[in-house]
């Protein structure tokens, strides 16, 4: 088993140095083979294309956030929920099945 993930290791290592070497290598060479026009157009598309994608991901982030958020919301409204049922339910109603019902449906005022 540890060879494989030697083996993996290595190729993920090796891929990542190519596609960076890529990455990095094309636009200087098409800094060297274009006009200064094409130049100035290539990096500011190069730079538009970076910010769409930084935009992209702060927008998923934030969605993320608050979509943990509004999950942290509903379980503070079912923890309180739990906690009227049961001071209803103890305190208030006994033991009755049917009073329960009736506690779960939110018509327990405490």
């Amino acid at each position: 088993m540890k060879i494989k993930d030697i083996i993996k290791g290595v190729i993920i290592s090796v891929s990542a140095i190519v596609i960076g070497y890529f990455a990095v290598g094309l636009p200087l060479n098409l800094f060297n083979l274009l006009s200064k026009d094409g130049q100035r157009i290539f990096f500011i598309v190069e730079l538009c294309l970076y910010l769409f994608i930084g935009g992209v991901f702060l927008v998923i982030q934030d969605r993320k956030e608050q979509q943990l958020k509004k999950e942290q919301i509903r379980h503070e409204k079912r923890k309180e929920k739990i906690k009227q049922i049961k001071y209803c339910y103890y305190y208030k109603f006994g033991i009755s099945h049917f009073s329960c019902w009736y506690i779960y449906m939110g018509y327990c005022i405490s």
